[in-house]
This record gives C-alpha cells, structure tokens and sequence, in this order.
C-alpha cells in the first residue's frame, strides 16, 4: 500500500452521548493509536474499538459509551520504532513484506514530525548563529527559560528581578470521584497557574479556577498526584514594596522588605485625612486609631 500525507494526531470536542470518532491516519496494528478523553488515556477493548487497521485514510475509534459534551477527545499515532522483518539470504523476498517495511518508515517519520510540530523552534528566517540549546542541568537548576538580547535560550533565576516574584506549590492526591480541591490562596488569574497530574500538563479547558476553587471537569484517577504551581508576575521595570528588601544600617541589622518597614508606621492620610485646616478628618483620625489598636496592640507610631 501506499502512505498518504495525513496528520498522525486528530482532535475533537464531543457532543453529548457521541461514541464514533474518526481517526484520518494510517496504523498498522490497533495498539499504535492513543485514545485521550480530556487528560485521560483510555483503554482498547475496555473504553473503545478500532476499525479499519491498515488503511491508507484511517478508520473510526468507538466507545463502548457516549461521551459527555464538551470532552475533549484526542487521537494520535503512537507506534513503537521498531523493525520487525529479517530479510534472510536466499529467502523470499515479497513485495508485501518491502511495501510494509517502507510504509513503516514513512508512518514513523509522520510520527516523529507530529512531535516536531507542537515543539518550540526558532523560524527558518532567523539566524543559524541565535543558539537554542539549553544550558546544562545545573546552570538552568531553579531558573526560568529565557531568552537573551538576540534571542538565544538562557535563564533567569528564581531570585532574579526580572523573574515571577512569588511562587507557590500545592499538591493533591486524586481519588477518582473528587473534582473541587481548595488552593492555600487566590492566584489572581487562571492564566499564572500550572497544573500537572502525574506529571503531564493539563490543558485550561481541562478544570477552572474561581478564586481559591479549583474544579476539574473530570476526577483525576486514585492516587494520582495533583500539581498546582501559581506565579505572580512581576512587570519588567516595575515591583512592589513586598518584592524589595530592606537592611537598615548597624551591626546586626535584620532585613525586612519596604512593605514590612512602611507597616510599621500609620498615617491619618491613609484614611483619608486632608490636613487642610478646613475639612474635619476626625473620622479619619479614628479610623488610623482603630487599625493601630487592631494592628499593633504593643504599639506603632501614628503620624
């Protein structure tokens, strides 16, 4: 047979109650397709069956049951790098037996640049000076990829003021049947939160975040280990009082950050006061009060 210039990977998002899905690539055997629904991989036999193994347009993976609308179903190719055939001196050599070898190869080939595809790389129009390789294991330890002034892969370290200032891991452990978990805070946005169950990265339309709560459109499995990684970024150029450091000066000093070492102090003016002369700030002057009594009970400066 001959091999047809289609895509090793097909993507869907279900209707309610849908079963047949088709897959628009070659395989030589039932067990080169992977079959995931949203961030789960399903089994052959159990969860769904293959048809049309061995032609040129593919065929239709079935589940044994209706999937949920808004399932995210993804087919790929997934085939071992094998050869399989031992062409013996003096033995037969078939034209069935050559076709499916070099089918193979061509199959394989599709695989591995369905894997180039979805991988960063720089454009063909760029340099071949502009070096993308990644810094050795103990240079790039704790940092984060970036890229320098002419574009080349480098890193920045976790302390480094150019990187997210604040970062936090929490981790869960899946139970099959539990969808909502609680972050120990509020992320801010869904987009500065990373989710990786058993490692693999999940898509954002794979759960949802609203405000501490994290929903998962689908349980993650027993036992599985849950993830959560929740940055706040920090713009280029600008930082907060929190995310600078403070070392008054004498022998034995303790750093703090600004933000601690302003707190240490209250203003009528951050509740209001005008000190015109004119407006009554009593109000505000009770206020400042209050939050210093609250505060600070062994006592604070007010000014």
């Amino acid at each position: 047979m001959t091999v047809a210039d289609n895509t090793s990977r097909d993507q869907y998002t279900a209707t309610s109650g849908q079963t047949v899905f088709p897959y628009t690539f070659e395989i030589f055997n039932k067990d080169d397709v992977v079959v995931v629904q949203n961030s789960t991989t399903l089994s052959e036999g159990t969860d769904y069956t293959v048809s049309n193994v061995g032609n040129n347009n593919g065929g239709n993976i079935t589940f044994t049951s209706g999937a949920t609308a808004g399932d995210t179903i993804t087919l790929y190719r997934d085939m071992a790098y094998e050869r399989t055939t031992d062409y013996q001196t003096s033995g037969d050599f078939l034209a069935a037996e050559v076709n499916a070898d070099f089918d193979r190869l061509w199959l394989a080939v599709q695989q591995n640049e369905q894997g180039t595809d979805r991988a960063i790389v720089k454009p063909i129009t760029d340099a071949s000076s502009i070096d993308m390789t990644l810094p050795s294991a103990t240079s790039r330890a704790d940092s984060f990829l970036t890229f320098d002034s002419t574009g080349a892969v480098t890193t920045t370290p976790l302390s480094s003021a150019l990187s997210p200032s604040v970062i936090a891991r929490q981790q869960f452990t899946g139970n099959g049947s539990t969808t909502v978990f609680t972050l120990a805070a509020d992320p801010g946005s869904p987009a500065a939160v990373v989710i990786y169950i058993d490692g693999v990265y999940q898509e954002e339309g794979t759960y949802s975040i609203t405000g501490t709560t994290l929903t998962f459109t689908e349980a993650p499995p027993t036992n599985a280990s849950i993830e959560v990684v929740s940055y706040k970024v920090t713009a280029i150029g600008t930082t907060d009082a929190n995310s600078v450091t403070y070392l008054p000066v004498g022998i034995g000093a303790v750093q703090t950050t600004v933000q601690t070492k302003l707190q240490e102090f209250v203003s009528v003016k951050d509740f209001g006061a005008l000190g015109d002369g004119v407006t009554d700030d009593s109000v505000a002057i009770q206020a400042a009060l209050n939050a210093v009594h609250l505060a600070y009970p062994n006592g604070r400066g007010l000014y």
